[in-house]
């Protein structure tokens, strides 16, 4: 099954000049359409939101319905992540040298993806409450009775005993 396209030609455009997008999305001296019609900008955004929804599914905190929502509902972040990750795509494969700037975009985008995975940000718009809560920290409370079984490090005697308050 082909991965959804998280931002389009249009929305690509906002991110960058357009009169760019056309020259490096040429393989020729004519510069290129910048439309859906136009094979290149569609790949790098393919490819692009396909590594949005690897990591977002990698995690664990979305569904790729969670993902369809956030795209419908038009999140910037999704958006944005979307077209940065395209536009480092585009450049890398016409400069093979990325511009300081499309190279610090590029770089949040990727440390973006990454605290989504790992749940130090969430999507604004999602569409479970799971997902809103992606960034929420688990706290399981063990039981003293439950403790003495578990053979923890701490328990070893290797580690001294601790003074308390009545000692």
């Amino acid at each position: 099954m082909a991965s959804p396209e998280y931002a389009t030609v249009t929305q690509l455009g906002h991110h960058v000049d357009a009169r760019t997008l056309a020259e490096l999305a040429s393989d020729n001296d004519a510069d290129g359409t910048v439309s859906d019609a136009n094979t290149v900008l569609m790949a790098a955004i393919r490819r692009a939101s396909s590594d949005v929804e690897s990591h977002a599914l990698r995690g664990g905190r979305y569904s790729s319905t969670d993902l369809a929502t956030a795209h419908t509902d038009g999140d910037a972040t999704l958006i944005g992540l979307t077209c940065d990750l395209a536009i480092a795509q585009i450049f890398a494969r016409r400069a093979g040298v990325l511009p300081d700037v499309v190279k610090e975009r590029f770089d949040a985008a990727k440390r973006t993806l990454g605290d989504l995975r790992d749940g130090r940000q969430v999507f604004a718009k999602v569409g479970s409450v799971a997902s809103a809560a992606a960034g929420t920290g688990d706290l399981t409370v063990i039981s003293e009775a439950a403790r003495g079984r578990m053979a923890l490090a701490s328990d070893s005697p290797f580690y001294p005993v601790r003074p308390t308050i009545e000692s």
